[in-house]
């Protein structure tokens, strides 16, 4: 009877277990990949909600003060929105800082007539098919790049009577890890993607996957 109850409860072989947890750490590695994609894209999603809700109070706050535009998005909360969102503080992380850079025309009493607000994406989104790519001022439409605010004689839908200046607040500050100017002082580059885009971890450039907006 003994030799019988021995043979029943015979424990497995050394290969038997590591085989087990090979196949273990096989389907952990499979689960973990999609899981892992499908938080960035939420992460990604809050992101451009949050900008969208942002921009909407950017044109409620400017229709309310002569068409000028807050200098910093603090101005914002609680009036136009109930609580600035966590990403819009200065303590958060560089990578996923929301970036707000503001147009100044000297010519226009110092009115700020413009914004650009901007965030990194961690994947690509269908967001970045309509979203601004743009970057900083200028006078000329040259190749893939685009301005914020075009200062063409007769541009629509504004021209700066005199050279419009670019500032910006602590919500961007040319960080480690943000994307910084590539052409305007005190500007980022919105990039030029879409929802096709392979993301990398570059600030700058055609693969940084920059969501952004202007009015």
């Amino acid at each position: 009877m003994s030799k019988i109850l021995k043979k029943s409860f015979k424990g497995f072989t050394l290969i038997e277990l590591l085989v087990v947890i090979a196949i273990i750490g096989l389907l952990s590695t499979v689960i973990a990949a999609p899981i892992t994609e499908s938080r960035r894209k939420g992460r990604d999603a809050k992101k451009v909600a949050d900008l969208r809700a942002i921009s909407t109070a950017l044109q409620l706050y400017a229709e309310d003060n002569g068409g000028d535009y807050p200098p910093d998005l603090s101005s914002l909360a609680p009036r136009y929105l109930q609580a600035l969102p966590t990403n819009a503080s200065s303590t958060v992380a560089a990578r996923d800082k929301y970036m707000y850079a503001v147009y100044t025309d000297p010519g226009a009493n110092n009115r700020r007539i413009g914004y650009h607000l901007g965030v990194k994406l961690e994947s690509s989104n269908q967001g970045l098919n309509d979203d601004a790519d743009c970057g900083g001022v200028t006078t000329a439409l040259t190749g893939t790049a685009k301005p914020c605010v075009d200062q063409t004689t007769g541009s629509i839908p504004y021209t700066c009577i005199t050279a419009c200046t670019v500032s910006h607040t602590n919500y961007f500050a040319n960080e480690a890890g943000q994307p910084v100017s590539t052409g305007a002082t005190g500007d980022f580059g919105g990039g030029i993607d879409t929802s096709t885009t392979a993301c990398t971890s570059a600030v700058t450039g055609t693969t940084a996957c920059i969501y952004d907006l202007t009015n």
